[in-house]
């Protein structure tokens, strides 16, 4: 979990564990990074550690 949505300039605020369930609160644009929350930290996860239906990544608002 990071501060940023980006891989060299987000800060790590904690981490997922596997199968772990977690409220999505925004997408970027490009729906590459979901800002999370989780029971240890809130920030922004990277869409390919996420496992996330089509029909619930459509409802996810998108970040300005």
């Amino acid at each position: 979990i990071r501060y940023r949505p980006n891989m060299e300039t987000g800060t790590v605020l904690g981490q997922l564990h596997a199968n772990q369930t977690v409220t999505l609160t925004l997408q970027t644009p490009d729906a590459q990074w979901f800002k999370v929350v989780a029971p240890d930290a809130e920030g922004w996860v990277s869409v390919t550690l996420l496992n996330i239906e089509p029909d619930v990544m459509a409802q996810v608002p998108v970040s300005k």
